[in-house]
């Protein structure tokens, strides 16, 4: 199909490290690699997770820098 762009997503990271929820806060302007990006986030991705003052694991939000989606030559 020839889509290309770059996808900015928000996560949400468990105290396990699992990315449990995506947003999209920047659009490639094609569904399909929005979704493909959050679907690879959610199966694939895993974080050290944050911690509280006590040092105890918590859920966190992250910002993540926009994955850029580009066809090979």
């Amino acid at each position: 199909m020839g889509w290309q762009g770059d996808v900015g997503v928000d996560l949400v990271i468990s105290k396990r490290g699992r990315v449990i929820h995506c947003t999209v806060y920047q659009s490639s302007g094609h569904e399909v690699l929005d979704d493909a990006t959050c679907e690879i986030f959610v199966k694939r991705a895993r974080f050290k997770p944050a911690i509280d003052a006590d040092g105890n694991p918590i859920e966190e939000k992250y910002h993540a820098s926009p994955v850029k989606w580009r066809l090979g030559s």
